[in-house]
């Protein structure tokens, strides 16, 4: 027998940045059946009913979160923890390393994320050597929360063979001190060289897809997977997969752990592998599948790497950033390859100089291959110009967004690139002005998952430290929505089934504790969810 539910008495967000005139919904199996009064939709319910009074509360679609590293997110949220402010200083990082060694046996890892010693006194960084005072016999690896960089001890650099006369990777940098040693700091591509990695990526991104056991990863997955969900994310689209993390997701569908849906980008160095075995659109079914191919074009605009025109403020040296492919005729080849191929392709692309060379291969491709509706994604596009804005529009791509990182690294953003671009990172009203279909997305484990704290950087464009981020590029709360659920759905084509409150579409629908709409900007962190609701199941409740 069929069972139905009621939300009645609500404060519907369709998702789609309209006035919605209804109050109540009902749900069937796991569809929406009906918007509509209590009467209406009473009279289309089964006999087994349950009714529940929202109170005036905000109920929306289930949030997409379309750029978010969930096995990452649940190794980052197990393992040993350096975010700030609990670790603000050197000092703290040798204390939780110490206690870490303190419960683990001779030789075994001591794995952690989340450092930010930008924000430590004078930004400086912990080095191996710190490390090994309290960690000589234990190798270390501490994860940047931007994951891109790696901080090692001399026991890993011992393990992975490396010492000072290393030279730096297509891709990656070693970070080394003023008498050429090696401080224990890797960048980007240089650390699949100094940890155990499943998969060996080289310039294809940052390889922290670690060489942990299957059932840590499939732990992994389901302690992120109930974290999402009592935030009110139902759907996760994950940035970076390899063969490494589908065997883990594979196998928590199997066992249950999965428990959001997940759309998987392949990594562009299993594009070769992809096409041979014939897949070449979305490919899965409801609860795990395979999206776009996923490009690196530069580094991190929060970690100092994207790539630029003009040098970092902070750079007496003139850095302007770094490119993952040497050639950019090599990468145009691989997109073009993609493109051709039938795939949807998302690339990682940050500073300004990054757009020009991902837009100018687009461009190309789009001239000699059209495709209708293809829908190609940017990964962040963290500084694109005024001009390149227009280009985005004009070619049709799909910019995949973290406006929480204005607020959560508002510091660090003005201290590399300056006011006034920091003030342009993210152009969020540009590119709704401009007819851009833009998405919001935490880029979790980098920031909060929070999709509140998303909404809460888009609108409000306040760091933490009350730094003015671009009020003129703030959207409103209703936009703000709108990009975290329809155009998040829109990005991989499943707006058909998910991404709004709408008839005939999937029952992903959450419950607030109160009008979010109405809340101000400044509190929306104190916002709870009361239910999350899945495929017509409550798998959560307050």
């Amino acid at each position: 027998m069929f069972k139905s539910t009621i939300f009645t008495n609500a404060n519907i967000e369709t998702g789609k940045n309209e006035e919605c005139p209804h109050d109540s919904l009902l749900v069937t199996e796991n569809i929406i059946v009906k918007l509509g009064t209590l009467e209406e939709c009473k009279a289309l319910a089964e006999k087994k009913v349950t009714i529940i009074d929202c109170e005036n509360k905000s109920l929306t679609p289930g949030f997409i979160d379309a750029h978010n590293h969930v096995t990452l997110l649940g190794a980052s949220l197990r393992a040993s923890k350096f975010h700030y402010p609990a670790v603000s200083c050197i000092n703290d990082v040798v204390d939780v390393v110490k206690k870490a060694s303190e419960q683990k046996e001779k030789g075994e890892w001591i794995r952690g994320w989340g450092l930010d010693y930008g924000k430590f006194p004078n930004a400086t960084p912990p080095t191996r050597f710190d490390l090994d005072k309290v960690s000589p016999d234990h190798p270390v690896a501490i994860v940047h929360y931007t994951g891109h960089y790696v901080l090692v001890n001399s026991k890993a650099l011992e393990i992975a063979g490396i010492d000072d006369s290393i030279e730096d990777p297509k891709g990656g940098r070693f970070i080394r001190d003023e008498q050429g040693r090696l401080t224990g700091l890797a960048q980007d591509a240089a650390q699949q060289m100094v940890v155990p990695t499943s998969v060996k990526v080289k310039h294809h991104g940052p390889d922290i897809g670690y060489d942990t056991p299957t059932e840590e990863l499939v732990g992994d997955i389901q302690c992120a997977s109930d974290a999402l969900r009592a935030v009110g994310v139902t759907t996760v689209v994950d940035p970076q997969v390899t063969t490494r993390e589908m065997v883990g997701l594979v196998r928590a569908q199997h066992e249950g752990g999965l428990g959001v849906r997940t759309v998987c980008m392949y990594l562009s160095n299993h594009l070769e592998a992809l096409i041979e075995t014939g897949i070449h659109e979305p490919f899965g079914n409801d609860f795990l599948a395979i999206g776009p191919v996923k490009y690196y074009c530069d580094g991190a605009i929060v970690g100092g790497t994207a790539a630029f025109t003009e040098p970092l403020n902070n750079r007496p040296d003139g850095f302007t950033g770094a490119l993952y492919w040497e050639k950019d005729e090599d990468l145009a080849k691989s997109l073009n390859t993609t493109h051709t191929t039938g795939f949807q392709f998302g690339i990682h692309t940050q500073g300004d100089r990054a757009h020009d060379i991902m837009l100018d291969s687009v461009e190309a491709i789009l001239k000699k291959h059209p495709r209708v509706d293809h829908r190609h994604r940017i990964e962040h596009s963290g500084y694109p110009r005024p001009d390149q804005v227009t280009r985005i529009a004009e070619y049709g791509m799909v910019p995949i967004t973290q406006p929480g990182q204005l607020r959560e690294a508002g510091l660090n953003l003005v201290d590399n690139y300056g006011e006034d671009r920091a003030s342009r990172i993210y152009p969020l009203r540009e590119f709704l002005d401009n007819g851009i279909e833009a998405v919001i997305s935490s880029d979790a484990f980098v920031q909060s998952f929070n999709p509140l704290s998303t909404c809460r950087g888009a609108v409000e464009r306040i760091s933490d430290d009350g730094r003015d981020m671009g009020k003129a590029q703030r959207i409103t709360m209703k936009e703000a929505i709108m990009c975290h659920t329809y155009f998040a759905a829109k990005s991989f084509f499943w707006e058909d089934r998910i991404g709004s409150l709408e008839e005939g579409k999937r029952a992903d629908i959450i419950l607030f504790d109160r009008d979010i709409l109405h809340e101000d900007p400044a509190k929306l962190l104190d916002v709870k969810v009361e239910i999350t609701m899945l495929d017509g199941q409550v798998v959560y409740t307050a």
